[in-house]
């Protein structure tokens, strides 16, 4: 595929999109992933993340530039470049999106992770999905194929303190809507609280019943790291790691009849 392609070549009368972005090419569209034992591979149609989320870790685990992080690559050759990596990997899990959203504004146009996810088989690969974007409900049709697990990220349902934390993201409401129909429509889907933080301290019951209202059986979740992160900046918001929130949210949860654990397990 031509680096020369234009944004004409991505059906912009599919979207209304017009954030930053930049078209590049990549050398390959799988990469190990160390995301955990049950993910053997990652893959991240775009580069950058426009939800400019405050805890993001991505930027120091990729060694780029934050001040540039939300100008969005994509990487316009990356579909074809997995159809011809995936007979490697036959057997393996492939997680989609463990640095940047799948499904950002972006996807509405260029649909990079809609076009990944139909060349992949199912009978040869299991696939696991990040978002915390409701542009994810769009794809139902191809997930009824290929079976994956679809994992919604809501960290609190406060509409503020989500425009202060993940200023690009949808509104908690419209992503636990989001997980409503993935579930009613027989989608394997669970609610991703993480990175749980001390702004959900006596916030726990709340979010637990609204996610249970969604139907979802399954919580996964992890405490905010902050490793890769400026901790002064953390400090100066007064974000920090909650245990106690963890364990709160997890016993309201398993209350609710919800099975929980971490993001990524064996």
């Amino acid at each position: 595929m031509s680096a020369n392609r234009t944004l004409l070549d991505f059906l912009p009368d599919k979207g209304d999109w017009d954030g930053d972005y930049m078209l590049v090419e990549c050398r390959r569209a799988l990469s190990p992933s160390s995301a955990g034992p049950s993910v053997q591979y990652a893959l991240n149609p775009y580069g950058g993340c426009e939800h400019g989320c405050v805890y993001c870790y991505a930027p120091g685990v990729t060694h780029s530039d934050p001040s540039s992080w939300r100008v969005v690559r994509v990487k316009t050759n990356i579909a074809q470049r997995l159809t011809r990596e995936l007979p490697a990997v036959s057997g393996s899990t492939i997680a989609v999106g463990t640095v940047t959203d799948p499904y950002q504004y972006a996807e509405r146009r260029f649909l990079l992770t809609r076009s990944c996810l139909e060349v992949i088989k199912p009978e040869r690969n299991h696939v696991v999905i990040l978002t915390k974007s409701d542009l994810v409900t769009r794809d139902i049709d191809v997930f009824q194929r290929l079976c994956p697990q679809v994992l919604v990220t809501v960290t609190g349902l406060d509409d503020r303190a989500s425009k202060i934390l993940e200023p690009g993201a949808p509104i908690p409401k419209a992503r636990l809507k989001a997980v409503e129909e993935l579930f009613s429509e027989g989608v394997d889907v669970a609610v991703n609280v993480s990175p749980v933080t001390s702004f959900l301290e006596g916030r726990e019951e709340e979010l637990a019943e609204a996610i249970a209202a969604t139907g979802v059986k399954k919580v996964v979740m992890d405490n905010l790291d902050l490793r890769h992160l400026d901790v002064e900046a953390m400090e100066r918001r007064r974000l920090f790691p909650s245990k106690k929130s963890m364990e709160v949210l997890k016993d309201q949860c398993e209350r609710r009849g919800m099975v929980c654990g971490p993001v990524f397990s064996a």
